[in-house]
């Protein structure tokens, strides 16, 4: 049986009141609403997904929270789950496809691994990415809500909005944060261009970016109301002063042993750096928010059992 007529028998049982293996279905009200993280293979990404939960789990308790995990530890599981922490649901799509989940040369990670957020049991959906810190405001709670509220297109409709996305170079749509409706016509299509690489749109680079941007071509909507910054971000007009969130890259993410030792020390912590000592791609006036960033990451960690068995090695990283 071909590989599209398998994922829509899987939906099939999923709007028969089945799930993906693992899925609850938890209701805020009438609406079945989940913030969603995705994680595979043995990255460090525990402590990250851990770490979100943790915050989550405390700004905005009645919500679900659902991790897509595949081939992670048992240790990883028992953290995540045993906490109540995250629901935590098999990525199907990555054993269908035989996806290699210890890749991690940018190149080799699978385009199609968020696809089985559109099979998530929920109306509405609000995916981030691990390397993402919530900063815990006095308005945190309400800007959440405003994530739920964004308005998006009928499920399975192919007007503007049927994604709600932040925008990055150009007009791509950039899937470090998404809202999204699961529907089984956006699943099949993802994955009919998922496996028709000519159909990619190249302009839009990222390991899932070209697929996601030639599906919702037209049809995506830029997020509003998310108090949020990129730690690459250089116009410090642009930088608020108490974000939501802040957006580290991958070679900033707190879960490494050299950086606890330069969060312990006060300092900031990424892989790249110049001959100057500067930190690469990091404008000044971001500096210090990524330094309180990481500084409060590793104060959660700390209060989290297990948390730190999760964190990996990473030769080059320097204060």
């Amino acid at each position: 049986m071909r590989r599209a007529a398998r994922c829509c028998l899987a939906w099939a049982a999923i709007a028969a009141g089945g799930s993906l293996r693992g899925a609850p279905r938890r209701r805020l009200g009438s609406r079945r609403e989940s913030y969603a993280v995705l994680l595979y293979g043995h990255h460090g990404h525990t402590a990250g997904a851990m770490v979100l939960g943790a915050v989550l789990r405390r700004a905005d308790p009645g919500r679900a929270r659902t991790a897509l995990v595949a081939n992670i530890s048992d240790a990883a599981r028992a953290s995540l789950g045993g906490g109540g922490l995250w629901d935590l649901v098999e990525s199907d799509s990555f054993r269908r496809y035989g996806v290699d989940t210890e890749a991690t040369d940018y190149a080799s990670v699978w385009p199609g691994r968020k696809l089985d957020l559109w099979a998530l049991p929920y109306d509405t959906v609000v995916y981030m990415d691990l390397d993402i810190m919530l900063l815990e405001s006095a308005t945190l709670r309400a800007h959440l809500d405003g994530l739920f509220r964004s308005p998006l297109a009928a499920p399975g409709g192919g007007g503007p909005g049927s994604v709600v996305a932040l925008k990055s170079r150009g007009d791509c749509l950039n899937s470090g944060t998404m809202v999204l409706r699961p529907h089984a016509a956006t699943f099949e299509a993802l994955e009919a261009t998922l496996n028709d690489a000519g159909r990619w749109k190249a302009s839009c680079p990222g390991h899932d970016q070209k697929v996601l941007n030639a599906v919702f071509d037209g049809r995506w909507a830029p997020l509003e109301r998310w108090n949020y910054v990129k730690v690459t971000e250089h116009s410090c007009g642009r930088i608020p002063e108490t974000p939501d969130a802040l957006h580290f890259f991958a070679d900033s993410a707190p879960w490494t042993l050299e950086c606890r030792a330069c969060a312990a020390a006060g300092k900031l912590c990424s892989r790249r750096r110049h001959v100057d000592a500067s930190h690469e791609g990091i404008s000044d006036c971001m500096l210090p928010r990524m330094r309180n960033a990481q500084r409060a990451w590793w104060a959660e960690c700390a209060a989290l059992d297990g948390c730190g068995a999760g964190v990996v090695r990473a030769p080059g990283a320097v204060c």
